[in-house]
């Protein structure tokens, strides 16, 4: 029997995103492929890079990276859109030594593999996180997560977002079982170091009863990278790579569409004022993160832990809007198993909050914009069910301690909590 109030919730929320995706095609963001408009966008730089790399050359030189840009986007006979302080990069030097067989294809061929690609690992991905949370109908979850602003604008502009991603949700899958191959399988976390290394470190710390080899597969495998590094790109890309990190740090206030709390203070603040608070604030994500896993120990119910998701996600200086496709992984949480609890006020807030998203992120206020204003709306619809938890978790401990330790509950099963 078809349950009426999720029917009102997700046939809407459908609706929406059908018209979201047909107005991409309609402008060519999709139909016109490789070589419309944003389409392959941060790829190109990539690929750039790649070929800036194949040639001998510094990869994190910006003004060699837009030149070679320039030059491969003319021969494919194509626009150049980005202003050329956009076109960096600061991803590890094996990923580029990785992309290089593609600089053997004609620019536009290129773009569509690697997009597919991306595609598949996102859906790949987030099915993984979905069946370590016990999901057991995925197919419209899966398709909803496609189709979502943050989820297909990554996938067409060529982030590397899909690929931590999907490192995410294998390492969720693997975390019980094979704890120190979802411990390797989180380096790809280095792609983007301010993003994805706290998301890294929230699976290491809270998605598996051993933690230990967690990290000691996390450890070895960097370790493992670092050596394949200096075999392939040699020792001098590793510093380049330092310097290209803290030059993309230096000119944090020309990026666009910044959705953490930096996209408030980056542009009005100097850069010493604006470290001090980045500091400030990975600081206090850190702590929050320590003190809760003395709280709940290792092996926490998702519902106690996804509000973490969030709280990183906000306070991290460098959080663009694709990045918001890493908030899958704790809604899915919020909506419940198999979406029990999405037609529930908080989940449906926040499921058509992430549809609005990119226009909320438009919206600017005394001149800020409010992309962070989507993330404290996911902090506060999950925070409730965390503390409830919190507290229920405190209230059995009690009560064990006073029946004289014996066992009052066995696995706490997933729930949702709303």
């Amino acid at each position: 029997m078809i349950d009426r109030r999720k029917l009102f919730v997700v046939a809407p929320l459908l609706t929406l995103l059908a018209i979201w995706v047909g107005g991409l095609v309609l402008v060519g963001a999709i139909s016109g492929g490789p070589g419309s408009r944003d389409f392959g966008e941060d790829f190109n730089v990539y690929l750039s890079a790649a070929h800036v790399l194949k040639s001998g050359g510094n990869i994190y030189d910006a003004s060699r990276v837009f030149v070679t840009e320039q030059t491969l986007l003319h021969q494919a006979g194509l626009q150049v859109y980005e202003p050329r302080a956009l076109v960096r990069v600061a991803s590890p030097p094996l990923f580029f030594w990785l992309l290089q067989p593609l600089t053997a294809l004609p620019l536009r061929a290129a773009v569509l593999c690697w997009e597919l690609f991306t595609l598949a690992l996102a859906a790949i991905g987030f099915l993984a996180a979905l069946r370590s949370l016990g999901w057991q109908r995925v197919g419209l979850a899966v398709l909803i997560f496609l189709a979502m602003p943050a989820t297909l604008e990554g996938i067409l502009y060529g982030e590397v977002t899909a690929l931590y991603l999907f490192s995410t949700g294998i390492a969720l899958a693997l975390a019980e079982s094979y704890p120190a191959l979802a411990g390797a399988v989180l380096t790809m976390a280095w792609l983007k170091p301010p993003v994805a290394l706290p998301v890294a470190l929230l699976v290491l710390l809270f998605y598996g009863s051993n933690t230990r080899k967690l990290f000691v597969g996390f450890t070895v495998a960097t370790i493992a990278e670092l050596a394949l590094t200096l075999v392939t790109t040699g020792p001098s890309s590793l510093e380049q790579w330092m310097r290209g990190l803290a030059s993309f740090s230096n000119d944090m206030a020309q990026q666009p569409t910044l959705v953490s709390l930096s996209g408030v203070y980056v542009a009005l603040s100097p850069v010493a004022l604006r470290s001090a608070i980045e500091v400030l604030s990975v600081g206090l994500a850190l702590a929050l993160t320590v003190l809760w896993r003395h709280r709940t120990g290792p092996t926490p119910t998702p519902v106690m832990v996804a509000w973490l998701w969030p709280c990183w996600l906000l306070l991290v200086p460098y959080l663009h809007f694709p990045d918001e496709m890493l908030l899958a992984i704790p809604i899915a949480v919020l909506v419940g198993r198999d979406g029990t609890s999405v037609a529930r006020p908080l989940p449906a807030l926040v499921m058509y909050v992430m549809v609005f998203s990119p226009w909320i992120g438009l919206w600017p206020v005394f001149g800020l914009r409010l992309g962070w204003a989507v993330l404290v709306v996911v902090l506060g619809a999950l925070l409730p069910g965390a503390l409830r938890g919190l507290a229920l978790e405190s209230h059995e401990d009690e009560a064990r301690y006073l029946k004289g330790g014996s066992r009052l509950k066995e696995h706490v099963e997933f729930r949702s909590g709303y």
